[in-house]
């Protein structure tokens, strides 16, 4: 499906320019704040409903200003310049952050409190975050480290929680019609990108609300300093949402909602012959490496409090969550091959909160459910289809997450708390048939595993300072990538099925302290995360059509451990600094390829990273920010890091420090322009793990209307 965005454009802009009338609005105005400011109250979920002194957790928010501020390209790069956040891109449609030293599945992303993981969810930087619309947000809530006990499997690095827009129809006069909306236009010139959005919203205040939103997205191949343009870089993008709430009462909330992403042609262009070497990287051998991708959400959610009774609050979601993938690849020898995939997941999860004589309890149950279906095929020299047992996991799957959670917050004194919780998780996978590597046969597995995990953190808080500590188990359940993946890795390695690993498991210790008044605050966050049994991808020294096949096995123990830093102060009325700095290190042992003990630094091993930013408010309407972006050269090398020379060059990730010029104008009530010079002094630079380099002298342009 090639998408004709170019014609999209022409008639969206053409449209606007007849239709738009510059009267009775009933947008409220967009407010000027600073960009460093951080909203008071996080309001996704009972389990961490509070202020930010009053959380045991590293929590940082990205909201909805921030973000049209600096109008990332997309939802991951809204993460970028977050305290101790890397965005790994293996190509320009598929990104994902590395936090506190994690990635991929060993992070958690969830989509108004729903998961985005399932079990085809691969190892590493991946595309699937990058599937939500960033035009969709609200604002993303990302908690850094171990959440298990909250969220259940994958939650060991930490959990983003993307909050999508809604109509907002209790914000409105109760019982009178209101029907507003904005539209919204991006253009990149080093991304050669360009980006259309349209919303809007109705109902009547107080009682219900209806949102609507398209997004409309063309990238062009990546333009980066030094090297120029990155071939076949570029993909087209469709997305839409529609979200449905009803008040009953002021108390109770019911919403509806569905989302769509549709990205057409993303290429793994480093894995093809047409990449370009960047300090010793070397391109890939494959003509062509295509992928198409599309993710649908549909959820009922209902929010209630309660004055009487034995329950305050109760929030319980219904969902449908479906990701399909299908990859058209033509290796170096012109053979082609077609795989897909395709996830649908039922979701389900209660959650209440009440009060007892031991404390304030928030507890509940979960259960999600995929359905995995796959396909492949390979096509001999003459072109004869020759079909696979499986596509790149086993298919005619099912796996099954259930678990049930407490956790009691407990009054020591006025100013003390203590967090305790835990959960339980039972995870079942069975695949009706994959690919034996050994035999060639159909095989089938039916595996199922249970896990407890449990928490306890200490607060303290004294007016504007809080200091908090504690310790926290977390785990990852094996998932079908794990179990039955048949596909290529990492440079020239090909990924077979390791159906008899186990999870992985993790324990966390982390103290942390947080001081806030007014526009001002600093935070301070140190962590040791011990890793046992962990999945690792090893060599079993077969080769298997040219590539070295890996498999996994539960061969990794090691520790990862860092520092987080931020802090924000205004200078004068109108100057102000902002800036964070972390630094995070670790070491993994496993074995190699001849079941020799190794110990190294592990895996997509991030040293430090610095942010800082200095902002001048003109006005109520002007403002004006420089930003500097920086990261420490990468040369603890893990073999895996060394061997992936289509990636990372030889001797490591280069450091690099990045400035960039942003400025906004709020024109009137209804018109604000946001705009930035990145890059500006044209550095060649990647984050590490990438398999693209980030854009050069690169002008970004965004306009936003409201109506």
């Amino acid at each position: 499906m090639k998408l004709n965005l170019n014609c999209c454009y022409s008639k969206f802009f053409l449209y606007l320019l007849l239709s738009f009338r510059f009267h009775g609005f009933s947008q409220e105005p967009v407010q000027s704040t600073r960009a460093e400011e951080l909203p008071e109250i996080l309001i996704s979920s009972s389990l961490l409903e509070a202020p930010l002194l009053d959380l045991p957790y590293r929590v940082s928010v990205v909201d909805s200003l921030r973000m049209a501020e600096t109008a990332p390209a997309s939802l991951p790069d809204a993460l970028r310049g977050q305290p101790g956040i890397s965005v790994s891109r293996t190509a320009n449609g598929q990104a994902t952050p590395i936090i506190r030293g994690f990635t991929g599945f060993r992070n958690l992303f969830l989509v108004d409190g729903v998961r985005l993981n399932n079990s085809v969810f691969r190892e590493g930087a991946n595309q699937y975050f990058a599937t939500v619309d960033s035009y969709a947000a609200e604002r993303i809530e990302l908690i850094q480290g171990p959440t298990s006990v909250f969220y259940g499997s994958d939650a060991i690095g930490g959990a983003v929680n993307v909050i999508t827009k809604g109509p907002g129809a209790l914000d409105e006069a109760p019982d009178q019609w209101f029907a507003h909306g904005q539209t919204s236009y991006r253009y990149a010139s080093a991304e050669q990108s360009q980006q259309a959005h349209v919303e809007s919203d109705f109902g009547i205040g107080g009682q219900w609300g209806a949102h609507f939103g398209i997004s409309w997205k063309e990238f062009g191949d990546v333009r980066a300093a030094g090297i120029g343009v990155q071939p076949n870089t570029g993909f087209d993008e469709l997305a839409w949402d529609i979200k449905l709430q009803s008040h009953p009462d002021e108390d109770s909330t019911l919403t509806l909602a569905f989302q769509q992403t549709e990205m057409d042609d993303v290429s793994r262009s480093h894995s093809t012959r047409d990449a370009v070497s960047w300090r010793g990287t070397t391109p890939g051998t494959d003509r062509q490496r295509l992928l198409d991708q599309t993710r649908r959400l549909a959820y009922l959610q209902y929010e209630a409090s309660f004055d009487d009774g034995p329950v305050q609050k109760m929030r319980a979601s219904l969902s449908w969550h479906q990701q399909a993938e299908q990859q058209d690849r033509v290796r170096a020898n012109g053979r082609r091959s077609y795989a897909d995939f395709e996830v649908n997941t039922l979701g389900f999860w209660l959650e209440m909160d009440s009060r007892s004589p031991i404390g304030e309890l928030t507890y509940g149950a979960s259960f999600y459910s995929d359905h995995v279906g796959t396909d492949g095929v390979n096509f001999s020299a003459g072109g004869v289809p020759m079909p696979r047992i499986q596509g790149p996991v086993g298919d005619d799957a099912r796996y099954d997450m259930a678990a049930v959670f407490i956790q009691d917050k407990i009054t020591i004194t006025e100013a003390t708390e203590l967090h305790i919780g835990t959960r339980y998780d039972h995870v079942r996978a069975k695949v009706g048939r994959y690919e034996d590597p050994n035999t060639g046969a159909p095989a089938s597995l039916d595996e199922s595993w249970g896990s407890i995990v449990s928490s306890a953190r200490a607060l303290w808080r004294k007016d504007e300072f809080s200091l908090f500590g504690g310790i926290s188990q977390s785990f990852r359940a094996p998932n079908l990538s794990d179990l039955t993946r048949f596909d290529s890795a990492r440079t020239d390695e090909i990924e077979t099925p390791s159906p008899s690993i186990s999870p992985e498991h993790f324990l966390s210790y982390e103290i942390g302290a947080r001081w806030e008044r007014d526009a001002a605050h600093f935070g301070l966050n140190l962590f040791y995360t011990q890793m046992r049994d962990l999945i690792v991808r090893t060599p079993t020294g077969k080769v298997i059509n040219g590539e070295t096949e890996v498999t996994k096995t539960n061969g990794g123990t090691g520790y990862l451990m860092g520092i987080e830093l931020d802090a924000a102060a205004p200078i004068t009325q109108q100057l102000s600094l902002y800036g964070n700095f972390a630094w995070t290190d670790g070491e993994e042992e496993s074995k190699d390829v001849n079941g020799r003990q190794i110990k190294e630094a592990t895996n997509r091993l991030i040293p430090w990273t610095a942010n800082a930013g200095l902002r001048y408010q003109f006005n109520d309407a002007i403002w004006v920010a420089f930003e500097l972006e920086a990261a420490a050269k990468v040369d603890k090398l893990s073999t895996t890091n060394r061997l992936d020379t289509e990636r990372i060059p030889p001797g490591g990730t280069p450091s690099y420090a990045v400035l960039h010029l942003r400025a906004g104008w709020r024109v009137n009530d209804h018109l604000t322009f946001n705009g930035a010079i990145e890059n500006l002094t044209n550095k060649e630079y990647r984050n590490h793990g990438s398999g693209i380099n980030q854009p050069g002298l690169n002008f970004v342009v965004a306009a936003t209307l409201s109506f």
